[in-house]
C-alpha cells in the first residue's frame, strides 16, 4: 500500500510541476503537448523534434544507448529488426510497410553506430507516438535502411499501402520474408 501511495504522490508532484511550468511559460508563445506522458512545450515556430531534443537531450526518450547497441548487433546478426521504441515492443506477425518515404534514411554498413539509431528515433519521435508505427531497419549489401513502418494484419492491405507509397516490397514478420510487389504482380 505504501508503494502505491508513493507512486500516487510522485504522479501528483509531476502533474503539479507540469501545471507550474505551463503557467510560467504562458508568456513565451507556444503550446504544450503531452508526449509519452511528459509535458513538452513547443515554442512558436519550433519543430516537435527540436522541442523533444530540448526537453530530453540528444539521448532521446524512446531508445537508450544500450538498447541501440543491441539493435545494431541485430542488424549484423539477423539482417534487421522492427521495434516500437516508445512502447518497447516488436511485432510477432503481420506485414510491415513504410508509408513515409521521406523519412527513409540510408547508412553505410561500415559507418553504422548505435548513435545513428538513437538519432533516427529522436528525429521521428512524432511518428513513434503511434503504437502501430515501428522503427524498421534492414541490411542490403553495403547499406542499412531505416524507416518508420506500419504494421498491417493482412497481406492485401499491406500491398495496397506499399503500392500507394511507392515501396518495392512488404515484410512478412512471421515468415521473416520480404515480399516484392513486382513478383506478386501487384505493380
Amino acid at each position: 500500500m505504501a508503494k502505491k501511495r508513493r507512486g500516487f504522490i510522485k504522479n501528483m508532484a509531476e502533474f503539479v510541476r507540469g501545471i507550474a511550468e505551463r503557467v510560467l511559460a504562458e508568456d513565451e508563445g507556444g503550446v504544450w503537448r503531452t508526449i509519452k506522458g511528459s509535458p513538452v512545450f513547443i515554442k512558436d515556430g519550433q519543430s516537435v523534434n527540436d522541442a523533444l531534443r530540448e526537453k530530453f537531450g540528444k539521448k532521446g526518450k524512446g531508445i537508450s544507448p544500450s538498447k541501440a547497441s543491441r539493435l545494431t548487433a541485430l542488424i549484423e546478426k539477423k539482417g534487421g529488426f522492427s521495434y516500437q521504441p516508445n512502447f518497447h515492443t516488436s511485432p510477432k506477425d503481420g506485414y510491415m510497410v513504410s508509408p513515409y518515404k521521406d523519412r527513409e534514411k540510408v547508412v553505410s554498413t561500415k559507418g553504422i553506430t548505435p548513435n545513428n539509431l538513437v538519432d533516427y528515433v529522436l528525429d521521428n519521435q512524432d511518428l513513434f507516438q503511434n503504437r502501430d508505427h515501428y522503427f524498421g531497419a534492414w541490411k542490403d549489401e553495403d547499406s542499412v535502411y531505416f524507416d518508420v513502418s506500419v504494421k498491417h494484419e493482412d497481406k492485401e492491405t499491406a500491398f495496397i499501402y506499399a503500392k500507394k507509397h511507392e515501396q518495392l516490397a512488404i515484410y512478412d514478420i512471421k515468415n521473416n520474408d520480404s515480399i516484392y510487389l513486382e513478383k506478386e504482380g501487384v505493380v
